[in-house]
């Protein structure tokens, strides 16, 4: 019947048709078609006008319990269905009984179990994975049931002992390749905190092989306890370089912070070393423009000695305090930089105390160079954009806190989108804002730049807080609007600290050569600090508005005292950074020296050259003869590339003939070693020349390529192009490490960290970086 609205009654009922419907089907036939009903129990007429309620009636008063033990049965009948099906679903996960699983033997289950931990160490497992029902269910379904092999998945026990056992293995084969490969090296160095507040000291190796291929290695991230002092870092690094076999004869620099606690220790070692250019660098950006605490403890404003500038082995300056009897450490006042999120209090309160240094020091710098009487001082300057900065932090802070905030600046940002793609434009995608941090290299740029690309979003999100709907829905905020001339002041802002971040991002690269790249770098910077009309086109945008005249003489203040930072703490460099660039075959043009600087150089590369062929014995296998390989083949590396076109201009020199003109007045005792040094590079100088204008060129390569043509400079190539200018490779390492010692990791034993980050760091390379194993 049709349109059953309990079907269970028409089970023991039939409709009998009227006679103008018996043509129907029965499965058509509906109460308005029915004569009257018969039941099939009792074999009696129903009278069908309201045929639901009267064959209900007739079913409780002539059947009852009828209907209730009919659905009964309907339930139990759907019920053992539904239990059948979970059976056939349970007979899928279990195994066969007839299907007979193969054992893999104990060399199969141990290497599987070394490719599980391995596994596990890289991507930064947790070793509790091995435990978890779902990954347990998955491997026993893929072995067991699929392929048929009796695999068992190891215990958190054995996956532990496994890690340890590569960890060891792996130490042994990176020294063997050290003996094989390494003839000079560059060591990093540096120390971090975890969440369980245990310290580390991290130890990082590089070198250029023989074939001039490039190795960076992390050797150690041991745990350091105890007092960061100097002579307590020269002993950590003593023992770790005497481990690894590392003759500190061949080193060639170690790249630290600014701390003084790491100069004594290098000096302690008697080791050639150098502050890491990254952290220099930020510390001038950083020192600028961080911001001032509204009301700061006197204790914290007052320091209890006098600072003057020190010029450390390098030529950077740093600051330190008169009285140097302690070796206590305060590479904390210098470690701005970092990658690790600010989450403990103890590193809320370390970054404090960086924040106030740094701030102190710029102050009393400033005060002490600029007549602080003089409103228009770059010391007041300075003030002004910092608080001009802060107006913007609080603005992006908030979009970052608030989800309100952050929808409504994301939907107008989606219809501004819309608009450009109805025009022809490209449509893009949502951009958040950026919040910067005082341990964040290049995160005030960043920050900065993200406003200026989304400006028109944020002024319409504050014309929506003018409309009755936006005045409602955000009355609980008070956000401050900025100014068209705080737009020009940032947009002047980010263009004095583009030069800071392309160099930074230059600095920290791994698979192509920096030191070589440290000075013109620095002379970029300082050639752009030097421009008086660097804000000319930001000044031409903004048009013929009032404000621009003052706000452009406002930024020139603070350009020079950007300036007067920056020579401070560069202000003497070491006098190898000049010639080591030369060793670079992209920047043998040194546009960045004067005609004197260069001439200097080429005598002290002439000088170097010579006391390495002559005066120091390499090992038998040092450059040993390769099969040939022709002289043009070059290949490309990827560089950073955002804002770094005009850092590469300044780097290339127009193509020119090459000058090598070499002052007469050394003193060499073999006049004849010493002329055949300047023959072989002047023809190093004149090939190199011919290269093409472009930053993606590979030294490396080059050198790999044309090494046999210049037997006594290769080696001084081979020794100085393996030198990094940051101590960015130690900061990885902790990196790394934070991402392992975890908040629900954090009870992890240091010795057992120390062998996950080793396996991580060395067991997975990058591209150029050939595995240990």
């Amino acid at each position: 019947m049709k349109r059953q609205h309990r079907p269970a009654l028409w089970q023991f009922i039939r409709l009998v048709a009227k006679h103008k419907f018996r043509s129907l089907p029965e499965r058509e036939l509906q109460t308005n078609h029915a004569a009257y009903a018969w039941c099939l129990r009792c074999n009696k007429d129903i009278f069908c006008h309201s045929a639901s309620n009267n064959v209900k009636c007739h079913m409780q008063k002539y059947h009852p319990g009828v209907i209730e033990k009919y659905e009964a049965a309907e339930e139990e009948q759907k019920q053992a269905a539904q239990r059948s099906l979970d059976q056939e679903f349970d007979a899928c996960d279990e195994p066969d009984p007839k299907w007979k699983k193969v054992s893999i033997g104990t060399e199969k289950q141990a290497h599987s179990n070394l490719l599980l931990a391995k596994w596990i160490a890289c991507s930064l497992r947790p070793i509790s994975i091995v435990e978890d029902e779902g990954f347990r269910a998955y491997v026993n379904y893929v072995a067991g049931d699929l392929a048929g092999l009796e695999l068992k998945v190891p215990s958190r026990t054995e996956v532990r002992g496994t890690i340890m056992t590569l960890a060891q293995e792996l130490r042994s084969k990176l020294k063997e390749r050290l003996v094989q490969d390494c003839c000079y090296y560059t060591l990093t160095t540096d120390i971090w905190t975890d969440r369980a507040q245990r310290s580390y000291i991290a130890l990082t190796v590089h070198y250029v092989s023989e074939q001039f291929d490039p190795f960076s290695w992390t050797l150690e991230v041991q745990p350091f306890a105890g007092k960061h002092t100097g002579l307590a870092i020269a002993k950590a690094v003593e023992t770790a370089m005497a481990n690894w076999g590392l003759d500190p004869q061949r080193c060639t620099k170690v790249l630290r912070d600014g701390g003084s606690n790491g100069v004594v220790a290098c000096n302690m070692l008697n080791v050639p070393h150098m502050s890491c250019f990254a952290h220099c660098l930020h510390l001038v950006v950083a020192g600028a423009l961080i911001k001032k605490k509204k009301k700061p403890k006197e204790s914290s404003l007052q320091p209890t000695t006098p600072r003057i500038p020190e010029d450390n082995s390098d030529g950077v300056a740093r600051s330190v305090a008169i009285d140097t009897t302690t070796e206590e450490a305060d590479d904390e006042t210098e470690s701005l930089g970092g990658d690790h999120e600010i989450e403990t209090e103890a590193e809320r309160e370390g970054v404090q105390r960086l924040q106030e240094a740094a701030r102190m020091e710029v102050e009393e710098f400033l005060a002490a160079t600029t007549n602080t009487t003089d409103p228009s001082t770059a010391y007041d300057a300075l003030m002004q954009t910092r608080a001009i900065v802060q107006k913007f932090r609080k603005l992006a802070s908030y979009f970052h806190r608030s989800p309100k905030g952050s929808e409504r600046l994301n939907s107008i940002q989606r219809q501004l989108h819309f608009q450009q793609h109805q025009i022809g434009l490209e449509k893009a995608n949502e951009l958040k804002l950026i919040v910067d941090c005082p341990t964040r290299w290049n995160s005030c740029y960043k920050m900065l730049q993200r406003f200026i690309q989304i400006k028109p979003a944020v002024v319409r999100f504050f014309c929506y807080l003018e409309t009755s709907g936006g005045g409602e829905e955000f009355s609980d905020v008070k956000l401050q609007r900025p100014t068209l001339q705080e737009w020009l002041t940032i947009r002047c802002l980010r263009t004095l600290l583009t030069p800071f971040a392309s160099a930074s991002e230059a600095l920290m690269g791994q698979n192509y050569p920096t030191l070589s790249l440290a000075l013109p770098c620095l002379r970029h910077i300082r050639q752009v600090l030097q421009n008086e009309h660097l804000f000319d086109s930001e000044a031409a945008q903004a048009g013929n508005e009032a404000f621009v005249r003052d706000t452009i003489q406002h930024m020139q203040r603070v350009r020079t005292a950007f300036l007067t930072l920056f020579d401070a703490r560069f202000s003497a460099l070491n006098s190898e950074l000049f010639w080591v660039t030369l060793l670079d075959p992209r920047y043998t043009k040194t546009p960045h020296l004067t005609s004197d600087e260069r001439s200097e150089a080429l005598e002290m590369l002439v000088d170097a050259a010579y006391e390495l062929a002559y005066t120091v014995t390499l090992s038998s296998s040092a450059f040993s003869t390769p099969e040939a390989t022709p002289s043009d083949q070059l290949s490309t590396i990827g560089t950073p590339q955002d804002a770094m076109d005009s850092l590469w201009d300044s780097l290339y020199g127009p193509r020119e003939p090459v000058d090598i003109t070499i002052s007469q007045s050394a003193n060499v005792d073999s006049a004849a070693a010493r002329a055949k040094v300047e023959i072989e590079l002047y023809a190093y100088l004149s090939q190199a020349s011919k290269i093409k204008r472009d930053n993606k060129i590979d030294a490396y390569k080059w050198w790999g390529a044309n090494r046999d043509n210049y037997p006594t400079i290769a080696p001084l190539a081979r020794k100085w192009l393996g030198c990094v200018a940051t101590s960015v490779p130690s900061e990885r390492a902790f990196s790394t490490g934070g991402n392992i010692v975890t908040v629900k990791r954090c009870s992890l034993k240091p010795e057992f960290v120390r062998d996950i980050v080793f396996v991580a760091e060395n067991c997975k390379p990058p591209a150029r970086k050939k595995p240990v194993a």
